[in-house]
């Protein structure tokens, strides 16, 4: 939280609150309230407070902000990894295993043929079931709906 990092980076300085209130230009009372969470400090307060403590807004607001004096990334941000770069990775690892399949494939045809026209007659009767089913379906569809609008008796 704010009120807690403006009480580290003031104890890490060895500022009093009224030294610190004298710094930045409030009353010793406002220091306190900031501290406590009472109150938050105005934008233009936030920045006296990062030049008074030689740092960046974000490291003052931020709970994951670097660390006080370096520009080192602390461990948890680098832990942290990103969706897009997890998707990435994924797409390519599917994509990888989709060439090596396709090169198995194509090798399987070289070294044995008649493996190959095996696979193929399969893929054919798959395709063949697939339409075949498609085409009684849309049959199945059309005389249910001639059916229901009593289109022809004898249907």
């Amino acid at each position: 939280m704010l009120s807690e990092r403006i009480y580290q980076f003031r104890r890490n300085s060895g500022l009093s609150q009224e030294q610190l209130a004298e710094k930045i230009g409030v009353s010793r009372q406002a220091i306190s309230k900031w501290e406590s969470g009472i109150s938050t400090p105005e934008l233009e307060k936030l920045l006296a407070l990062s030049e008074c403590f030689d740092i960046t807004i974000d490291e003052l607001v931020k709970d994951e902000a670097f660390t006080q004096g370096t520009n080192e990334v602390p461990q948890e941000l680098e832990k942290t990894k990103d969706p897009k770069a997890i998707e990435m990775k994924v797409g390519i690892g599917l994509c990888l295993v989709g060439a090596i399949c396709l090169i198995l494939f194509g090798a399987m045809m070289v070294l044995s043929p008649s493996a190959a026209e095996q696979l193929n007659g399969y893929f054919e009767r798959i395709w063949y079931t697939y339409h075949s089913l498609r085409a009684f379906d849309g049959y199945r569809i059309s005389t249910n709906i001639a059916k229901k609008m009593n289109w022809g008796a004898g249907i």
